[in-house]
């Protein structure tokens, strides 16, 4: 499920029931162990695990899905309770709307979501309702994404550019001059609580006032711009010769903790570094650093490449998002459907098949905790295949002061057979309620600073 922090996400053992508490030590039998560039890090397992339905609305009688796609944790917001539980607010953003028929006219825009956590350390089985009341999330408000003089942005195939001045690149823009943004990452700016959005189409990282007003936007290097036979063309139907893929922008985005830089990740190879762009021969994608010390002038102080994993047939797994843990040190979703831990057994250093005569082997456990499950049945325990979104927070425990809970988001696709998009009500083709699934891990993490974190989220 989650490959690229495969080795963070270990097995989760089975005992006897017992009594749900959040106070209880952590079961070692949970744990993860992995040696990485100098440090031990330590996955203590999924502690909590929660949903949202899928027909609940915004305050602009929208459906409230792909909450996933990005998130991040409100300045300010966290604290850890007298019995160890834990609440925030989580600024959520989602992707472009229910677009199955295409894109639509649908605002950028970012939810708050209001967080209730309360861990279960023990490892005995808990059951999926036992889940659902470890995390919870409740609404709060959302806002929408706008140019200066009010006009709305757009999750619309921009299929115009919007020529630069001297204040702005060039944009992409619909035929009504409206700003296209397909949004994907967020981040919050230490320095005023302000917001950093990466996107797709262009890819473009914009400055987002805290009214949701766009104050600047910017350029990647033309490397990774669009490029059409010698045009620039930000569409994301088609792909040219150069630049981003289509629908394979800055998917991730993320802040250092001093609040001073910005990294951005291209989800998959440039056309340029591919066989065959989004399909094969992808994995080498770029990995992109600014300075932000100056909002007003936003500079690219690095820029490397990042090897993917690959599929057999030498597709990569696309990157969903990127989490800074130091300056060095970034995990990174990337999706490739599975959930099991293969480290340090016969199947990673043998020939060993996982899956003889299209069945998995027997001593190979799926997921399954809080009654959750990565098989074949079709329930709402089934894990989301969409994980977009990872938030770092301070377990806040004086014994173990490098201790820290990692959140993460699914990203549902707007699936409910309840809509409401855009004063319209629509049926998902999929007939069924898709509930965004959210999940909690505790993690040790030896190499966060842990007073700048606290600092950046002002704890």
């Amino acid at each position: 499920m989650l490959p690229s922090l495969l080795l963070l996400f270990g097995p989760l053992a089975l005992a006897a029931p017992t009594q749900r508490s959040y106070g209880d030590a952590l079961d070692s039998s949970l744990a993860t162990t992995v040696d990485f560039s100098g440090h031990k890090f330590v996955n203590h397992g999924l502690v909590a695990a929660g949903r949202f339905a899928a027909d609940k609305v915004d305050q602009f009688g929208d459906t409230l899905g792909g909450l996933g796609s990005a998130a991040a944790l409100e300045r300010g917001s966290w604290k850890r309770k007298k019995d160890g539980s834990y609440e925030g607010v989580i600024i959520s953003q989602p992707d472009r709307g229910h677009n199955t028929q295409g894109t639509i006219n649908y605002p950028p825009r970012h939810h708050r979501l209001h967080i209730s956590l309360s861990p279960y350390y023990s490892a005995s089985k808990q059951s999926l309702n036992d889940g659902a009341e470890s995390l919870e999330l409740k609404y709060l408000d959302s806002i929408k994404y706008k140019e200066r003089g009010g006009k709305e942005a757009t999750g619309l195939d921009p299929l115009h550019v919007r020529k630069a001045d001297d204040q702005w690149p060039d944009l992409p823009v619909t035929h009504e001059d409206r700003l296209a943004i397909e949004s994907e990452g967020i981040a919050v700016d230490q320095k005023d609580a302000t917001y950093w959005i990466s996107d797709e189409y262009g890819p473009f990282i914009y400055h987002v006032a805290k009214n949701g007003t766009i104050l600047s936007a910017v350029s990647p290097p033309k490397a990774l711009l669009p490029y059409h036979e010698d045009e620039l063309n930000f569409t994301s139907e088609t792909d040219g010769k150069s630049g981003r893929t289509g629908n394979q922008g800055f998917e991730g985005l993320t802040a250092s903790h001093e609040g001073k830089a910005l990294f951005a990740i291209l989800q998959s190879g440039a056309i340029q570094d591919s066989v065959e762009a989004g399909e094969k021969g992808n994995a080498n994608t770029r990995l992109l650093r600014y300075d932000i010390s100056n909002a007003k002038d936003v500079k690219l102080t690095g820029h490397w490449v990042v090897q993917l994993p690959v599929s057999k047939k030498d597709k990569a797994r696309a990157t969903s998002e990127l989490l800074y843990l130091d300056d060095n040190t970034f995990p990174t979703l990337s999706r490739d459907g599975n959930g099991n831990d293969l480290v340090h057994t016969k199947y990673s250093g043998s020939d060993a098949a996982i899956s003889p005569d299209d069945k998995l082997a027997e001593d190979i456990k799926p997921l399954e905790r809080f009654g959750l499950h990565n098989d074949d049945k079709l329930d709402d325990g089934l894990i989301s295949a969409k994980w977009e979104s990872l938030v770092l927070a301070p377990a806040l425990d004086e014994k173990n002061p490098h201790d820290y809970i990692l959140i993460t988001i699914a990203d549902n696709d707007y699936i409910t057979v309840d809509g409401h998009s855009l004063g319209e009500k629509y049926n998902d083709p999929h007939g069924r309620n898709v509930d965004t699934q959210v999940m909690a891990f505790r993690l040790t993490l030896p190499n966060v600073d842990a007073k700048k974190l606290k600092k950046f989220l002002d704890i």
